[in-house]
């Protein structure tokens, strides 16, 4: 579906400006840029800084799910359950070369790419009701392994 079929799903009136070869809208008397593909276009040009909050979608597979778990799905035979467990922890650093170093509330440290999908920075409301799971600048001064993460 594309983006104009959205807006016309949720009942914006909207029009083009044909003049030039822009993505902007015009809604009302405001030009402003269509914002599902600045969305997509943030998401992209995502920039982490050391201390912010990230929330990993990390998936796992087991017998029995824990009370954390989405997306839960049985094998073929029903013998394991495959799922996904949102994992809350910290940048600890940033490389040049477009990773981070993440660490968990034990301590345990993470390098994962900046461009993978199943990171993204803690929402407000995240940060605020869940701030218990997320590690705190204390313990980003311990030292620990590093553990890729594919």
């Amino acid at each position: 579906m594309t983006f104009k079929q959205k807006l016309l799903q949720v009942g914006i009136c909207f029009f083009i400006d044909s003049r030039e070869n822009t993505s902007d809208v015009r809604l009302g008397f405001r030009s402003v840029v269509v914002f599902y593909q600045a969305k997509i276009l943030g998401e992209m040009l995502r920039t982490y800084a050391v201390g912010d909050l990230v929330v990993y979608t990390q998936k796992k597979q087991s017998p029995m799910p824990g009370p954390r778990a989405k997306n839960i799905n049985p094998s073929q035979r029903g013998e394991l359950y495959s799922y996904q467990v949102d994992k809350f922890w910290m940048v600890a650093e940033t490389n040049s070369s477009d990773e981070l170093v993440l660490k968990t509330r034990r301590g345990k440290a993470h390098l994962v790419k900046t461009d993978d999908v199943r990171l993204r920075k803690a929402r407000w409301w995240e940060r605020f009701f869940l701030k218990a799971r997320f590690p705190t600048v204390e313990s980003l001064a311990s030292n620990s392994s590093i553990t890729s993460q594919n």
